[in-house]
C-alpha cells in the first residue's frame, strides 16, 4: 500500500486518484452496509436488542446462537433479568406502602372513634298516606320562571319516597353530652333556582351560617326566630354571601325570602355536634357518640317532633326507627306569610288554620 501511495503521488493527478480509490465513506455507513449484507445472507434481528443495537453482533453469522425465539443473546437476557428484578421490587414496595397506608387509616379511624364511643344509625318513615306537595307557581317572578322553564318544581314540605322513607328530618341527641369545640367551618345554604338548598340543616351555637345567592336576581334572607337569632338582609346579585353567627339554641329557625314567598328553609341550632338530617332514603347517622343512654328527637316541618330513647354501646352501632303516621299535630310554632289586598285594613280568622301551607303567586 505504501508503494502504491508513492507511485500514485508521483503522478501529476495522483492526489485525485488516491481519493477515488480509498474508501472515504463514514464508519457508520460502512457498518450499515455490512449489516444489510449480513441480513441478505440470512441473519435475523434479535427481538431483545434490535430496537437499540440493530442487528446483534452474534447474529451476523448463519449459525448464530442468538435465536429470537429459542435462545436470546446473553446481554439482553441479563438486562431483562435486571428489569424483572426492578419491577418485582417496585411491586413489593407498592404493596408495602398500601399496607402501611391501610394500617395508618385504621389507626386514624380508631383514634376518631374512641373505645368508649359508638354510633347511631337510624331511619325515618311515613307510614300513613303520602300527601301531595303543592306545585310552586314561579310566575310571580318572570326571572324565576325563566330559570325553571320546563321544570315542575314542587314545595318539598313532605319529601317522601314511595316506601315512605322521609327526608329532611332533623335528628338530635338530648341530655348530658360532652362539650366539644365548635367547628370553624361554616354551614352553607344556597339560593339556587329560586329555592333554598338544602332545605334543612343543623348548626351549632356559635357556628357560622352562610347563605349564598347563586341566582342573577334579587333575593332576601329573613331569619324568623323566637330566641334572638333573627336577621333580615338582601342579596341583589349572584355570588353574594351573607354570614350569621347564631347565638342560642333553637329548634327550628326558619328562613324565608321576602321577595319570593314560597322559599323556605329550616335550621336546627343546637349546643352539641350530635345531630343529623335524614337523606332521600330516610336514613341518618350520628358518629362518635359517647356510650350511654340518651333521648333522641326527630323534627319534621309538618309532622313535628318525635322522641325516643336510645342506648349507645362502646364500639357498636345502635339502630333506631322513627315512624310518622301522618296524623301528628303540626309543630307548635309556625310562621306563615299572609298577603293582604292593597286596601285591606283588618283581618278576621275563621276556623282552624290548615296544616298545609299556601304559597300565593304574589
Amino acid at each position: 500500500m505504501a508503494l502504491l501511495r508513492k507511485t500514485v503521488e508521483a503522478l501529476p493527478f495522483g492526489r485525485l486518484s488516491l481519493d477515488v480509490e480509498e474508501d472515504a465513506r463514514p464508519r457508520r455507513d460502512r457498518r450499515i452496509m455490512k449489516l444489510q449484507k449480513r441480513k441478505a445472507q440470512g441473519a435475523r434481528p434479535c427481538l431483545y436488542c434490535s430496537a437499540r443495537f440493530g442487528y446483534h453482533k452474534l447474529l451476523l453469522r448463519r449459525d448464530s446462537r442468538c435465536d429470537p425465539v429459542r435462545t436470546p443473546c446473553r446481554t439482553p437476557r441479563i438486562a431483562f433479568k435486571a428489569i424483572e428484578a426492578m419491577v418485582l421490587v417496585r411491586i413489593v414496595v407498592s404493596l408495602a406502602s398500601g399496607l402501611l397506608l391501610a394500617v395508618a387509616a385504621g389507626d386514624r379511624r380508631a383514634q376518631a372513634q374512641p373505645a368508649s364511643s359508638g354510633s347511631i344509625k337510624g331511619h325515618v318513615r311515613l307510614t300513613g298516606k303520602l300527601p301531595g306537595n303543592l306545585v310552586i307557581r314561579m310566575g310571580a317572578d318572570p326571572m324565576c320562571a325563566r330559570i325553571n322553564a320546563g321544570k315542575r318544581v314542587v314545595q318539598e314540605t313532605v319529601a317522601a319516597a314511595a316506601d315512605g322513607s322521609l327526608a329532611n328530618v332533623f335528628v338530635r341527641l338530648q341530655g348530658s353530652l360532652p362539650q366539644i369545640p365548635v367547628s370553624s367551618e361554616a354551614v352553607t345554604i344556597d339560593q339556587r333556582g329560586c329555592i333554598y338548598e338544602p332545605r334543612v340543616v343543623g348548626v351549632r351555637v356559635g357556628q357560622t351560617l352562610q347563605v349564598r345567592n347563586s341566582d342573577e336576581l334579587l333575593h332576601n334572607v329573613h331569619g324568623l326566630s323566637g330566641r334572638g337569632n333573627s336577621f333580615n338582609v338582601s342579596e341583589p346579585k349572584a355570588g353574594m354571601v351573607q354570614q350569621f353567627r347564631l347565638k342560642t339554641e333553637e329548634v327550628m329557625l326558619r328562613l324565608k325570602c321576602d321577595v319570593h314567598s314560597w322559599m323556605a328553609a329550616f335550621v336546627g341550632v343546637v349546643t352539641n355536634p350530635f345531630f343529623a338530617v335524614s337523606d332521600r332514603s330516610g336514613t341518618f347517622a350520628i358518629e362518635k357518640v359517647p356510650a350511654g343512654t340518651y333521648s333522641i328527637q326527630a323534627w319534621h316541618e309538618r309532622y313535628g317532633p318525635l322522641v325516643q330513647t336510645v342506648r349507645v354501646r362502646a364500639g357498636a352501632a345502635s339502630t333506631i326507627e322513627f315512624n310518622y303516621t301522618g296524623n301528628e299535630p303540626a309543630p307548635a310554632a309556625r310562621f306563615e306569610e299572609l298577603t293582604l289586598p292593597p286596601r285591606a285594613s283588618a283581618v278576621r280568622f275563621v276556623g282552624a288554620v290548615s296544616p298545609d301551607p299556601v304559597w300565593p303567586d304574589r
